[in-house]
């Protein structure tokens, strides 16, 4: 049920062979039968060395590595066990060339997507370093590969589901909201966290979650303000959708577009273009259908609200927030126990500095500051703790991306507000540029060690 492909412009002495690649594996097979197919595919390759190189990159891909950090790593650990490696990534697949012992082979891969873990990707790096320095072999640690893969990770789907609705709520309170916005914030986050769970056992509904939970998630605002409760629907929505919201995605296309992996920044740029669009769609039709609603049992009235106006949130609210974040994405990207102390403390230099930032160059510009400083004692930390930098730096630059605002753009152009939503895209641009300048000044100040 894979996908084998065969390269047609071999030189010759050359020979290739065909890779029987697993990805998607048929419509409505489990997530975990895909990756269980696509390790006996790949023991079809002859060589252990080549095998591991390439179930390493399958898995690095599906926990969401970037091309521009990828593709160095896989090449250096390719030419530590003898192979000649080159990687093309894309965000839905990896071509690689490989020379082994004057024999070219051109492999095709397509990854299964299995999430941001950074557990294993710790894990991963440990072994793919001890296999690099020729601690373990190369059997043993295709061995050792697997079992990382089949170990279970994560906490339990209650805290899980209860990571949604802090860092919602958390969201809210970063956002001025008020008590009404915070609550409504965090029950509707978790109720969006439950509902996620039940779709991530059906495949097929992959395509619909964004749009599903957007629409579930505006159904149950628009429903509680119509109760009379005094709530900013638009503010509590984009709270309660924080972790939907692609920022990192649209972040790291940025990222891949700056470092010249044109093909894959562009294909994730339109991914979270996509996703963007999903989320605007189903927030707007959840608001259209309780308007009609609202006009059949005569209760209209009580949705002309006006927009309230950010507040400052009282010092206590922000601090809880701050403290409360970095915990809540520590969970959902499943880190390890040992690295949720370290998450916490770029959590909190990270919005501070860039709230320092905005201070001195302005709002969208702080976001620099706060990039260069979580990317710089990420590196630091990765270089002493031997250890991925993107342990601390994902969960840092969490709180920095547009996500909320390139939301706000597509939702604003959707509802035929062209003027706002050029306005929001000029924000968006401006604090991804920010972003990612921020990061790659910092790894051209303080070199990472580490490949990922």
């Amino acid at each position: 049920m894979g996908r084998t492909r065969f390269d047609q412009g071999v030189p010759e002495r050359s020979q290739v062979r065909s890779v029987l690649t697993a990805p998607e594996l048929g419509a409505g097979l489990p997530r975990a039968a895909a990756i269980s197919s696509q390790a006996a595919a790949l023991a079809g390759i002859g060589s252990d060395r080549l095998r591991f190189v390439l179930r390493l990159a399958a898995s690095l891909h599906g926990f969401g590595v970037p091309a521009h950090r990828l593709e160095p790593m896989l090449e250096s650990v390719g030419l530590s066990v003898g192979l000649e490696l080159t990687c093309f990534v894309e965000p839905t697949a990896i071509h690689a060339s490989v020379v082994q012992g004057g024999v070219a082979s051109h492999h095709f891969l397509r990854p299964v997507p299995a999430g941001e873990d950074l557990g294993k990707l710790c894990a991963l790096d440990a072994l793919a370093t001890r296999v690099a320095l020729g601690e373990v072999s190369v059997s043993d640690g295709l061995v050792e590969l697997e079992s990382i893969l089949e170990q279970p990770s994560g906490a339990s789907p209650a805290v899980q589901v209860l990571a949604f609705a802090a860092a919602s709520a958390s969201a809210s309170c970063f956002f001025g909201g008020g008590v009404a916005d915070v609550l409504a914030a965090g029950a509707i986050g978790a109720f969006v966290g439950w509902i996620l769970r039940v779709l991530a056992k059906h495949d097929r509904a992959a395509p619909l979650q964004d749009g599903l939970c957007a629409l579930i998630a505006s159904l149950l605002a628009n429903l509680v303000q119509l109760t009379g409760v005094p709530l900013d629907v638009d503010r509590a929505l984009v709270a309660s959708l924080i972790v939907l919201i692609p920022g990192l995605t649209l972040t790291l296309a940025v990222a891949e577009l700056a470092t010249r992996h044109l093909a894959s920044g562009v294909g994730r740029l339109f991914q979270a273009l996509v996703s963007f669009g999903g989320i605007a769609f189903g927030v707007i039709l959840g608001n259209r259908m309780v308007l009609r609603l609202a006009e059949l049992v005569g209760a209209e009235d009580a949705l002309a609200v006006e927009l309230v106006e950010p507040t400052p949130t009282p010092l206590i609210a922000t601090i809880t927030a701050l403290i409360v974040a970095p915990l809540a994405f520590a969970v959902l990207l499943r880190a390890r126990r040992a690295d949720v102390l370290p998450i916490l403390g770029v959590g909190i230099l990270s919005f501070l500095s860039a709230k320092l930032g905005g201070a001195i160059l302005g709002s969208e510009l702080g976001a620099f500051v706060g990039g260069f400083a979580v990317a710089a004692v990420s590196n630091v930390l990765a270089s002493r703790f031997d250890r991925p930098s993107s342990v601390t730096l994902v969960p840092g630059i969490l709180l920095l991306v547009p996500g909320s605002l390139g939301f706000r753009s597509v939702q604003a152009l959707m509802e035929q507000d062209v003027s706002q939503s050029l306005a929001s895209l000029a924000s968006v641009v401006t604090v991804a540029f920010s972003l990612v300048a921020g990061l790659l000044f910092a790894n051209w100040v303080c070199s990472p060690k580490r490949g990922l």
